[in-house]
């Protein structure tokens, strides 16, 4: 990331031009970082992983990065932005292992579940996912 990137975000704030930024969001544990990235119109974050152990296997991160403090600064960043927040999701990585129940999904990202279904809606409109039901729990798996 850009150092001034939020001097590049204030510049645009009040031109015509939408502005939005695209982050994996390992930085926002950080306050200053979130203040800069709240000047965006439009927030894209990439999340990978569920937990510490994912994160190491998807993106093996520095070693000083823990999965948890850039959560919680996902988690934060979200409490105070007023813009449009897209948080891209891999959850067809999860479920091309095995079919997941939307509550399993849940546990794994942390997310709330109307954003889940958002999520898999989407997905399923793409016929890129398909649902089937097995001993009365509706599963999601990859096409």
């Amino acid at each position: 990331m850009h150092t001034e990137f939020g001097r590049v975000l204030a510049f645009l704030r009040d031109a015509p031009i939408p502005s939005a930024l695209l982050t994996n969001g390992t930085l926002l544990h950080l306050p200053e970082v979130r203040a800069s990235a709240a000047l965006a119109q439009v927030v894209k974050i990439s999340l990978s992983c569920w937990d510490q152990k994912s994160f190491e296997w998807v993106n093996p991160p520095h070693r000083q990065l823990r999965f948890e403090t850039i959560f919680d600064g996902m988690k934060r960043f979200r409490e105070k932005f007023d813009g449009q927040l897209w948080l891209e999701v891999f959850i067809l990585s999860m479920i091309k292992r095995r079919p997941c129940t939307i509550k399993q999904i849940q546990a794994a990202f942390g997310l709330h579940i109307n954003e889940i279904s958002k999520a898999l809606g989407r997905l399923m409109n793409q016929n890129r996912i398909r649902v089937h039901l097995r001993n009365r729990q509706v599963y999601y798996a990859s096409r």
